[in-house]
């Protein structure tokens, strides 16, 4: 690893390529953030001050070869986005002048092409027309065909309604061109194109970045965490993304491997919205806890989806397709589990709501019970869930540990994969059912967990109370002191 604070000219000439790996996120920064970068962007040129723009993580695209200057941007994408996007913008406003010839204070009488100099920025290899960014692929065409190239009559526009997945770049793109036309205004040509220089001359001179650079994602992902104490932004779901899109897209041309990435990227939403506001790592984990015999951590999603998949051999492509569209059906399971008010039979709803008050380990096991593949018959299934239910509110109540109710669950969904009987999940189920004299005996003490407490009052109540008047379970509706 190596970092160092740097001006932006000293960057892109360390950096031919800047890269933005397909598993990062889209662009996402809205009109506040903009606005903001704008302020900043006047400020330092109209007071010439320098600016900190903060860290970017860069990891070596070839960290085997020393003389490759391609980067993947593992941290940093939204900022330099920007500042792409401004320079581009910049360099179409001053090819509308009719001078692009400057000459700056101090300058000795040198004049200074602005366009050339927004290049400068823009282009690792100007004649060769390569640019220095390159975006994912869902947004590489706009940058190299629209954003990139000087304005001409072959030039396509960008267009204000496209794609979704464009939509806040786009906005940016409106966004930006607005705040600098406006700054123009009521300016001669020969100051607008002053003005328009000491932003490109602030971009290169005055704006500082603190480059880190790495070999490796986990090298990168571990100083992420360690300077980010807002979450980590790039998760293991968006590795796995980009992990289908390479393997899916295979032998494609260009044209096909935007489409593959694009029907890819719809899928993967299709799977993130139905897990809602649940968290898709955990639904990742919980699926492959299910479906592998040994533990399974965030950390060891992708390695394992990587290895399923078979990545570096040609059937992975098959391999890729079968697995994303389990992945997705595997989704809409646990967004009931989620959400079990929307299970229609009542016995498993009744079982699933409870379980869903008391912890998330139950998930690995309904996950794969309620898969309507699995060879366990509708009557097997609530029987199943009835136990489920008795093990983990007994677990909870008695403390056991939550790690190795999971280990059991994954063991049972291992018997469910082999086509066990029911007779023989549920025996193995019952080996890890805490006793009744162990349950007593947490009624000696206080029990502090609320959700606990309002389940076995509502267990206790639908003994041996009036069914129209049991206490809720939802706690907007009643609560314990009640």
């Amino acid at each position: 690893m190596a970092s160092g604070t740097t001006s932006l000219t000293t960057l892109f000439n360390d950096c031919a390529s800047l890269e933005v790996p397909d598993f990062q996120r889209n662009y996402s920064w809205g009109e506040d953030q903009i606005d903001e970068f704008h302020r900043d962007l006047k400020y330092c040129t109209e007071q010439k001050k320098d600016h900190f723009l903060g860290a970017t993580i860069l990891m070596k695209s070839n960290p085997e070869d020393s003389n490759d200057k391609s980067y993947q941007i593992i941290d940093g994408q939204q900022r330099l986005t920007t500042i792409f996007l401004f320079v581009a913008i910049i360099r179409d406003l001053v090819s509308k002048l009719d001078s692009r010839e400057i000459r700056p204070e101090g300058g000795r009488g040198i004049s200074v092409n602005v366009i050339s100099k927004a290049h400068e920025i823009l282009y690792s290899d100007e004649v060769n027309g390569i640019t220095r960014f390159k975006s994912n692929q869902l947004l590489a065409e706009i940058f190299e065909e629209r954003i990139f190239p000087e304005p001409s009559a072959e030039r396509p526009e960008i267009k204000r309604k496209e794609k979704y997945w464009s939509l806040e770049l786009r906005k940016a793109y409106f966004r930006i061109k607005t705040l600098l036309e406006k700054d123009l205004q009521n300016k001669t040509q020969e100051e607008q194109l002053s003005y328009l220089w000491e932003l490109i001359n602030t971009f290169r001179t005055r704006f500082q970045i603190m480059r880190i650079t790495t070999e490796s994602y986990s090298e990168s992902f571990d100083i992420f965490m360690t300077l980010n104490n807002r979450g980590l932004i790039l998760g293991p779901s968006d590795l796995v993304k980009s992990l289908f899109m390479k393997c899916i897209a295979q032998g494609l041309n260009h044209d096909e491997v935007l489409k593959s990435n694009e029907k890819v990227a719809a899928q993967w939403k299709e799977i993130t919205d139905n897990i809602g506001d649940g968290d898709v790592d955990q639904f990742l984990r919980h699926y492959l806890v299910g479906k592998q015999k040994d533990h399974v951590r965030a950390k060891d999603i992708y390695t394992i989806i990587d290895k399923m998949v078979d990545a570096r051999n040609t059937n992975s492509k098959e391999l890729s397709k079968k697995l994303i569209k389990e992945i997705s059906r595997f989704s809409q399971i646990y967004a009931t589990l989620l959400n079990p008010a929307t299970i229609e039979d009542p016995q498993l709803r009744s079982a699933c709501t409870t379980l869903f008050q008391l912890s998330d380990t139950y998930r690995v096991l309904m996950l794969f019970v309620l898969d309507t593949e699995s060879h366990i018959d509708f009557d097997s299934k609530r029987k199943i869930a009835k136990l489920c239910e008795l093990i983990s509110v007994r677990w909870v109540l008695t403390g056991e540990n939550a790690q190795e109710l999971e280990d059991h669950f994954q063991d049972v969904c291992g018997m469910i994969r082999d086509k066990k009987t029911f007779p023989e999940i549920r025996a193995k189920l019952l080996e890890k059912l805490p006793s009744d004299d162990k349950c007593k005996s947490q009624f000696d003490f206080e029990i502090s967990k609320v959700p606990l407490v309002r389940t076995v009052f509502y267990k206790i109540n639908t003994v041996l109370g009036d069914p129209a008047e049991l206490i809720s379970k939802d706690p907007s509706k009643m609560h314990i002191e009640h």
